[in-house]
């Protein structure tokens, strides 16, 4: 559509009043910005419905999204009420897009299109359907062509201000998904970048990797370790490294040399034990709520 018969004295239209008068200017911006997006959408062969992107209308009306619906919820409550006189258009708010129903819309369009409008009601029904699949193939090899420009330009620029694109950018995201430790990503990205011939396979052992390292960063931190940032360790080529072997257990037969040690030992012993006893009791009195007696080692007095 190229354009819409904006009616004259719409201020003083009692609708048109309370939208501004509770919402303000930004009211009659959402009514009429809705309007002119839909007109850029129109369909002629489903005049006056329009599904339109919420980050689209937000970002060409400059408002929030809070904001936003909540004038297009206010425009649906009066369709509602005034679904006859046909004062406002209904909403229907999905997760990402509104649906747009103005019906009112195709009586105010221009001339050429309302033409086009009449040459659809003369198709027969089998007619209409070809039409509409080529219009949809058409529509979405258009959008898919768009999708594919607009991720060719796709780029983020490192710390040493080289453009990171395409196929490296793409695994790069990956592994900055992976290695979960997202502190100075445009470091990392240079690092990414110096990775001389970047494989499927290595791209594979280095994502991997990276969870891995991912995965055990907390007990690291919690060991009083720093752990690695992506910077350091893809410059490391640290998924490289080897996983640490389990350490040894050494085993010592302590044996006393004077009475002295042999005492001291003993009373270790019986420390460790007391303690183990102590820590048992506490548990069952917090389950239990019952006081029990520790019972005494073998040869205590009584």
């Amino acid at each position: 559509m190229k354009w819409y018969k904006h009616l004259s004295g719409s201020l003083n239209n009692s609708f048109i009043f309370e939208l501004i008068e509770k919402f303000g200017g930004d009211g009659y911006l959402v009514f009429f910005g809705t309007l002119e997006l839909m007109s850029d959408e129109f369909d002629i062969y489903n005049p006056g419905v329009v599904k339109l992107r919420i980050k689209k209308l937000t970002q060409n009306l400059q408002l929030s999204r809070q904001k936003t619906l909540k004038v297009l919820r206010f425009c649906d409550q009066k369709a509602n009420e005034n679904s006859k006189k046909e004062v406002s258009f209904f909403v229907d708010i999905q997760k990402n897009d509104v649906i747009i129903n103005c019906k009112k819309l195709a009586r105010l369009c221009d001339n050429h299109t309302k033409k086009l409008m009449g040459d659809t009601l003369k198709l027969l029904p089998s007619e209409k359907e070809v039409t509409s699949a080529q219009r949809s193939k058409k529509k979405e090899v258009r959008s898919k062509s768009i999708k594919d420009i607009v991720q060719k330009d796709k780029f983020y620029l490192t710390k040493k201000g080289r453009k990171l694109n395409g196929k490296r950018l793409e695994t790069f995201d990956l592994f900055w998904d992976a290695f979960n430790y997202k502190k100075s990503r445009s470091e990392a990205s240079d690092a990414w970048f110096d990775i001389p011939e970047l494989t499927e396979n290595l791209v594979d052992d280095i994502i991997k990797a990276a969870k891995t390292e991912a995965l055990n960063r907390s007990e690291l931190i919690k060991n009083g370790r720093i752990p690695k940032m992506a910077q350091g360790w893809l410059s490391g080529r640290r998924w490289e490294d080897e996983p640490d072997p389990e350490p040894k257990k050494i085993y010592v037969d302590i044996k006393p040399q004077t009475y002295a040690q042999a005492q001291d030992l003993e009373r270790r012993g019986r420390a460790a034990w007391l303690k183990k006893e102590m820590e048992n009791d506490k548990q069952e009195r917090s389950g239990e709520g019952t006081v029990k007696a520790i019972s005494l080692l073998p040869g205590d007095p009584v």
